[in-house]
Parts: structure tokens; C-alpha cells; sequence
């Protein structure tokens, strides 16, 4: 068969070193940088081993040329009119890219919000009904309780897996870049770091009442701290200014606002069954616990609508960034 007419191994081999050697790439470090044994670069150049498709496109990926760069030898690419063809677009190498879709999540918190709010009234109403079973019971209050933000996230997030060509790259955009509001939530915060100490004061008042209440104080102190905690964390994740461009995993800001609403709400739910089971009312602690909790939904809806002006976008090379429809499943 004519060797003008086929893809050859030995085409592809030639073509890869010739760009290896032009950018002057040691076959050394194109093994380190691709986790490959020295000896198979050797084999590729001698002939005794062929570079698979896998192989070849994260060839052209890393050396920025097309796969046809490397499949056709420049001989054969004059013999092929699509090559001269300028309407022709040419073969990319292309990569499989997991996108995590935040759109429904930044545009309708209230989702998340119910979610939350659902799971607690199930942890409460099983609580009540558990509550003279103690190992049950304590499992049950635990694991339920993380269940919150993992319903959160369960109900407002997606992955989507797209094909793009190597140089190309999805990401959420904005217009608008301005700033955060940072010292807006750090004061909100601030107002929240004095309820959560004054709570955890509070609370003391109920732990001599009887052992079921007393445990329920202990797991009420130890969210009121991881609300503590993850509210510093919160601090530092939100940027000063918002960026124009985002990519899903730099959403940290958000992210960690959809937990601290989770957790006051969990905190909610912790403070109701004491206050039941203990039967005493204590109209500070219940006034402070409802601020906390309008406190830090109110954050997350605020965090939620800035990042709600970002668009995930695809940006393809050569080419204009634009908006990247997303198809819901039916």
C-alpha cells in the first residue's frame, strides 16, 4: 500500500521528534513530564514501539501542534486538498473536561435552603421519637446532621462532561468586576462571632437538667465552634474584588456560605429539641439563636446573588468566549 495514502507509525514518530527537537525538549524530560519510562521514548525512535492515540494527542496537546501535525507528513499534507482548503477545520487534540455547574446554585439558593430545612425537620421529628434510645439516637442526630450540606449541594449542583479541544477552557465570566462587599460580611460576621460566644454561655444554663438534654448541649457547643471556625475560613476565602473570570473550583467564597448556612440551621434544629425536652423557655437564648439563623441565611443569599452575574462560558480558541448552554436532564 502506498505509504502516501495511510498513516504510518513511522510519520508520527518522525513528526514528534522533529517538534520535540524544534522546541528543544530532551526526550528525558517529555518521560518526566508524562510519567513515562525513558526506554519506550527510545523504542518510538527506533521503531520497535508504536505511541498509542492517547499517546499521540497528548503529544500534540503538549507540544501545541494539531494531531494531524503529527498523523501526516508534509508530502502527504500537500497531496490532501482539505489541508488547503482554508473553510477545513482542522483535527485538535482534545481532552475530556468534568465541569461542575453551579448556575442553579448562585440563581435559586432557596433550593438549597429547603433542602436543608427538610433534612433538620427530619432529624428533629426522628429525635423526638429515638430520643429514650440512646445509641440510636446519638448515630442518628450525627449523621443526619452532615447530611444538610451534602443535601445542599446535592440538589443545586451538576457535572456535565464535555469534549474540548486542548486549548480551549470553560469557566463562569462576568461583566461586572467589582468589588465583594468584604467588609460588608466581615461586619456581619463580626455580629455573628459575638451571638455564637454569647450562645455557648447560654447553653451552660441546661446542662444540669437531665442526661439527654446535657448531650444535646454538647453537640449544640461543638456546631456553635465549627460555625466559629468555618466563619474565619469564610473571611478568608472571599476576594476583595470578584473577578471576571471563575473557574467552578474557585468558588470557594460561596461554597463555604452554603455551609455556614447549613450548619445554623442544624443549630437550629439542636436548639429546638433542647429547649423542648428541657421545658424551660429561655426567651434570650431562643431571640439570639433566631438572629444567628436569619444571620447567616441572609449571607448566603447575598453571596449567592454576587455570584449569580457569572455565566459559564466557552472560551475556544480563535474564537470569541460565549455563553455555554446547559441541557438539564429529563
Amino acid at each position: 500500500m502506498n505509504e502516501d495514502n495511510i498513516f504510518s507509525s513511522r510519520v508520527i514518530h518522525e513528526n514528534f521528534f522533529k517538534y520535540l527537537d524544534s522546541k528543544s525538549i530532551s526526550q528525558k524530560q517529555y518521560a518526566e513530564d508524562h510519567n513515562l519510562d525513558r526506554s519506550l521514548i527510545s523504542k518510538w525512535r527506533s521503531g520497535q514501539a508504536n505511541m498509542t492515540v492517547e499517546q499521540v494527542y497528548r503529544a500534540a496537546e503538549y507540544l501545541d501542534v494539531t494531531v494531524n501535525d503529527l498523523f501526516y507528513s508534509e508530502k502527504q499534507k500537500t497531496k490532501i486538498h482539505l489541508f488547503n482548503d482554508k473553510s477545513f477545520a482542522p483535527i485538535k487534540a482534545q481532552r475530556i473536561l468534568k465541569q461542575r455547574i453551579l448556575d442553579e446554585a448562585f440563581s435559586k439558593p432557596q433550593i438549597a435552603i429547603i433542602a436543608v430545612v427538610l433534612i433538620n425537620l427530619v432529624i428533629g421529628v426522628l429525635s423526638l421519637m429515638l430520643v429514650n434510645q440512646y445509641d440510636i439516637w446519638m448515630i442518628l442526630i450525627v449523621l443526619l446532621g452532615s447530611l444538610g450540606w451534602y443535601a445542599a449541594k446535592s440538589v443545586s449542583e451538576s457535572n456535565r462532561t464535555y469534549i474540548v479541544n486542548y486549548i480551549d477552557e470553560i469557566y463562569y465570566s462576568r461583566k461586572d468586576t467589582k468589588a465583594s462587599k468584604k467588609l460588608f460580611f466581615s461586619l456581619l460576621i463580626i455580629i455573628g462571632f459575638v451571638l455564637i460566644v454569647t450562645q455557648i454561655l447560654l447553653v451552660g444554663n441546661y446542662t444540669e437538667i437531665n442526661a439527654v438534654v446535657s448531650l444535646l448541649v454538647a453537640i449544640y457547643a461543638l456546631v456553635l465552634l465549627a460555625q466559629f471556625l468555618v466563619s474565619i475560613i469564610f473571611l478568608i476565602m472571599i476576594p476583595k474584588k470578584l473577578p471576571s473570570v471563575l473557574y467552578a473550583y474557585e468558588a470557594d467564597g460561596f461554597t463555604i456560605s452554603r455551609v455556614l448556612m447549613s450548619l445554623v440551621i442544624y443549630q437550629s434544629t439542636i436548639c429546638s429539641l433542647i429547649i423542648y425536652l428541657s421545658s424551660t423557655l429561655d426567651y434570650y437564648f431562643i431571640a439570639i439563636q433566631v438572629v444567628l439563623l436569619g444571620l447567616y441565611v441572609l449571607i448566603y443569599l447575598l453571596v449567592a446573588k454576587e455570584y449569580s452575574m457569572y455565566v459559564l462560558t466557552y472560551d475556544e480558541f480563535g474564537k470569541e468566549p460565549r455563553p455555554l448552554p446547559i441541557y438539564r436532564d429529563e
